[in-house]
């Protein structure tokens, strides 16, 4: 691993996942998956609204999002997984978060991509988000509250 590699590691792929691979090479077709969710947000808006009124300071609902997604992400990493060959899966340790953000140049706006890296910072400072999350404290395994919403 060169100083600029993020760290992971690589994982032996089951015979099962080997087959499955096989067989959707078969198909020939490309194997794209798409998704549509709805999702009620009312209790993060709370949380947002119930933080700025506390402390004056506006949270990100964006920011909210990206550290949703990679708590999501970081109990799964396979979702963040390519293969290495046919036998092995490359596994990243950090989660990468990229979003679409709307920049606007003179009279024109258009839409500029972000890779957030590591939106979950190991130790330290913890986003105020987060405890609307729950999500467990990587150093020390506890779970964060679930915030006062």
């Amino acid at each position: 691993m060169n100083a600029k590699t993020r760290p992971y590691h690589v994982v032996d792929l089951t015979q099962g996942r080997r087959v499955m691979l096989n067989m959707l090479d078969l198909a020939g077709q490309k194997h794209s998956m798409y998704g549509l969710l709805e999702v009620d947000v009312t209790a993060a808006r709370q949380f947002i609204a119930a933080h700025k009124s506390r402390t004056g300071e506006t949270l990100s609902f964006t920011g909210f999002l990206t550290l949703c997604l990679d708590h999501a992400v970081d109990e799964n990493k396979e979702v963040q997984a390519y293969l290495k060959g046919r036998k092995q899966l490359v596994l990243f340790d950090d989660v990468d978060v990229g979003i679409m953000v709307e920049h606007k140049a003179g009279e024109k706006k258009a839409l500029m991509g972000h890779v957030i890296r590591d939106a979950w910072p190991d130790g330290g400072e913890y986003c105020l988000e987060a405890s609307c999350c729950g999500r467990p404290d990587r150093a020390t395994g506890d779970a964060q509250p679930d915030g006062d919403v």
